[in-house]
């Protein structure tokens, strides 16, 4: 026989929130009284119901959801582990998934304790399919078209207006309640069937001009490819004229294209489209200008040809032939020559292995011995933007500072292999180097990043008979030449794209190289221990090549050329924009961060990236550039006009130019008279008061427990924390008095309502969730229909919603307590189940 209402909800009450359920309900809680709450709470919510204990519905919706729960754990149980969805069939555009569960079982489940006729049993309505993208994070979608059968105890689903040539990922979803759910594993990934060109175009993610010859791109695959890529088409058109410049193919991986041979200072537009067996699908654009050249602005950037032969070294003036003797040593050999043209300096290593430093001032020309090598010494070059030297012995590698500090090694090589020469480019961050297989005379040349070290990250290029090479960092160009040919060759830094160079000669002279550079667009090599030059008739179309005679030699042997040339040491230019810009104003002041720009995606981790910043800060009034030399990413500007919006921009440069502004980040300065904001920050013990701009740290509480405080908010000038032992404190900051709030006890998690003034809090003990107001009476708690364990809540005021965690998954509410607002998120295996 059923209890009254008011016998069924005053024992619910003292059954489910009792501090002892053991001594207050003994055994009258059971399952029965829940499933007499179940059914009996809508006519409890009726007129007869409007005084004392039901005067607010949560209570006797509790009641409800407590049984609600029993009952979808018996189900649970009844039913056991549900096995994952089959797969049927599948076509370009749907899946067909199946479920083993007979209708008996479910059946039988869904009813509990024989009362069938408050538990409708109706099977189909209570299942639908959900299903998620495979590859991508991204939440569970419920399936509203699929078509559900029934036969031979599986359940069959056919889910339609699918993609093609997408993976998708099934799982079934059992209503035992509108808050309770049993869903059975997800399937293994199920793709669709390959239909069509691509839907969706590539997102570019980067196009930079690091140079005026180059255009760099960086992509993602579309969204959609509705089959198998096979190729991206690369369009680069002139943006003045339309005409295409470019049209390439290029394979699916990487996603990133680099263009050479481009005009500086020209606006291009770039496209991108993703291709399948179907088809092109539709492009992506990007507008872009290449850099402008550099110029040379006067007579002291015009190129020097630095010559070591026998015991001298000299001085080649291309632009009146004339030479001059630097150095000269008797009975020793200069064997190894590099430049470091900013700080005007050549350095060199004799057949003893003496290491020098010139000067090459014409004011003051000195002489410095830097260090005495133990080892042969085949090779030398300058790293001039991290002030750097690289020594080569035909067994390792290794790299000093320029006052032959720091020896770090860089590679090892073993017989029969031998290095012949180094060269390294800090602007792209890569060494390059050739070597000679003395067992079968192979010349073969090499890469490696300079932040990798070791033999396994180095890069064998698809280049043999390498004779002598050099770098062109401003070009991202490699200059070589190869034995038995009478043309030099260039190709990528990777090695790719190798074509002749300088092929119209009248006369080669290029035979046995064993030295080369690049200046001015023309070649200077050593061929049998002279020294040629290449000079180009632009009337003719025609390069023709020359020896250089040295006034003061009557017979030597050149073996060594180094370029003293601004060209050829440039300073890079930041090409890509300063990343995530943020900042934090006060009434006068702000900070503002940032990241480096990206680099390209063809440099190498160790390129040079130590750059400069300018701030660009702008209100409706004024507009200000504040350049800051230091490199860091961080800047404080004071000085500004309280309760005015600005603008922060942020631009990288060097000491050749400004790379691209930065995205534009706006914030207002508060109000002059305004209560300046501050942050609060807490340690184990100790709560501190912190300025917005963190510069200046005030400790404000030192409680004096041995307890933590494990959570923190605040309440106009009031602050709430709670320690390790479930207890909440206040602090006023006005009166700077500390109380503790009263009846308030299993407090794990709590947050603050700060438009209605209530502080809610979680006793995951009783699996309930309070709310107290700190603005009337501070002793008076009201429970909510949440009967939930709530591992931490948030609120959010503006909406007057309460979300809260448990153990497996993220639930919200009304602030109210309203359960028609309750919502679950069933995402289980996105919090530390998958």
């Amino acid at each position: 026989m059923y209890l009254t209402v008011w016998q069924l909800l005053l024992t619910l009450l003292t059954c489910c929130f009792a501090s002892d359920i053991t001594k207050l309900c003994r055994k009258r809680c059971d399952t029965d009284l829940c499933l007499h709450g179940c059914e009996n709470w809508q006519q409890a919510l009726g007129s007869s119901c409007r005084h004392g204990l039901c005067q607010n519905s949560s209570f006797c919706e509790m009641g409800c959801r407590a049984a609600v729960g029993i009952y979808a754990n018996l189900v649970q149980d009844c039913l056991g582990t549900l096995e994952p969805v089959g797969l049927k069939s599948v076509t370009n555009s749907s899946v067909t998934v199946t479920l083993s569960l007979s209708n008996e079982t479910l059946s039988h489940c869904l009813q509990w304790l024989n009362m069938s006729s408050f538990i409708q049993v109706q099977p189909l309505p209570l299942i639908h399919i959900q299903w998620r993208f495979a590859a991508r994070p991204n939440t569970w979608q419920v399936d509203t078209t699929s078509h559900i059968t029934f036969l031979n105890q599986t359940y069959e689903i056919v889910i339609t207006n699918l993609q093609p040539y997408t993976e998708y990922l099934f799982r079934f979803v059992l209503l035992i309640s509108q808050y309770y759910k049993i869903v059975n594993e997800k399937s293994l990934p199920i793709a669709t069937l390959p239909y069509g060109a691509p839907s969706s175009s590539p997102s570019i993610t980067s196009v930079s001009s690091p140079a005026p010859n180059i255009v760099d791109i960086l992509w993602n695959a579309p969204k959609f490819t509705n089959g198998q890529l096979v190729a991206y088409s690369i369009e680069i058109f002139s943006h003045a004229s339309s005409n295409i410049v470019m049209s390439k193919n290029i394979p699916t991986e990487p996603t990133k294209f680099t263009a050479y041979n481009l005009e500086g200072n020209t606006t291009y537009r770039v496209s991108i489209k993703a291709v399948n067996l179907f088809g092109e699908g539709p492009s992506a654009f990007f507008v872009i200008t290449t850099q402008s050249q550099i110029k040379v602005s006067d007579g002291s950037n015009l190129p020097h040809l630095i010559v070591a032969a026998d015991n001298k070294i000299y001085d080649y003036d291309k632009n009146n032939y004339s030479n001059e003797m630097l150095w000269n040593k008797p009975n020793i050999s200069v064997i190894a020559l590099s430049v470091h043209y900013k700080r005007n300096c050549i350095y060199y290593v004799d057949n003893q292995g003496v290491f020098y430093r010139l000067n090459y001032s014409s004011v003051h020309r000195s002489t410095d011995i830097i260090k005495n090598f133990s080892t042969t010494i085949v090779s030398i070059d300058i790293d001039w933007l991290n002030d750097l030297v690289y020594v080569a012995s035909t067994t390792q590698i290794e790299q000093f500072t320029l006052e032959g500090d720091w020896c770090k090694k860089i590679i090892s090589v073993n017989s029969p292999r031998l290095v012949k020469q180094i060269k390294i480019d800090p602007v792209h961050g890569y060494l390059f180097w050739n070597e000679v297989n003395t067992q079968n005379g192979s010349l073969n040349l090499l890469r490696q990043d300079t932040c990798r070290h070791g033999n396994t990250s180095v890069h064998h290029f698809n280049i043999s008979d390498v004779t002598a090479f050099t770098v062109e960092p401003y070009a991202a160009k490699l200059h070589y030449s190869k034995k038995d040919k009478t043309v030099f060759f260039s190709s990528h830094l990777d090695g790719t794209d190798e074509e002749e160079e300088h092929s119209n000669i009248q006369q080669s002279l290029i035979n046995n190289v064993t030295s080369m550079v690049l200046m001015n667009s023309l070649f200077y090599w050593i061929s049998n221990g002279s020294v040629i030059e290449e000079e180009y008739v632009d009337a003719e179309d025609k390069y023709y090549h020359n020896q250089v005679w040295f006034t003061t030699a009557d017979h030597m042997t050149a073996n060594q050329l180094a370029a003293f040339y601004f060209m050829a040491q440039p300073i890079p230019v930041p090409s890509t924009t300063p990343q995530n810009v943020q900042a934090v104003v006060s009434d006068e002041s702000a900070t503002i961060t940032w990241n480096p720009p990206v680099l390209p995606s063809y440099y190498g981790s160790g390129a040079y990236n130590a750059w400069q910043y300018k701030v660009h800060v702008t209100s409706n009034t004024t507009t200000n550039q504040i350049p800051q030399s230091t490199g860091a990413t961080y800047y404080d500007v004071h000085n500004l006009t309280s309760n005015t919006l600005y603008s922060f921009q942020v631009q990288a440069y060097s000491d050749w130019g400004d790379g691209p502004l930065s995205d534009t980040f706006s914030s207002t300065t508060f109000p002059k008279d305004s209560t300046k904001p501050y942050l609060v920050m807490v340690s184990d013990k100790q709560i501190y008061r912190v300025s917005v701009l963190g510069d200046r740290v005030m400790p404000t509480i030192n409680q004096n427990s041995n307890y933590k405080i494990t959570d923190l908010s605040w309440f106009e000038d009031v602050l709430l924390w709670i320690r390790a032992d479930d207890i909440m404190f206040m602090y006023n900051t006005t009166s700077n008095m500390t109380v503790q709030l009263p009846g308030i006890h299993g407090c794990n998690a709590f947050d603050v309502d700060w438009l209605g003034g209530y502080v809610y809090w979680s006793d995951i003990t009783r699996k309930m969730i309070y709310k107290s107001s700190l603005i009337k009476n501070l002793s008076t708690h009201e429970r909510l229909a949440y009967h939930t364990a709530a591992n931490d809540i948030a609120i959010d005021s503006v909406s007057a919603h309460i979300y809260w965690t448990t153990k497996h998954s993220v639930e919200a509410g009304g602030l109210n307590g309203d359960t028609d607002s309750h919502v679950v998120y069933h995402n289980v295996d996105n919090y530390g189940m998958d």
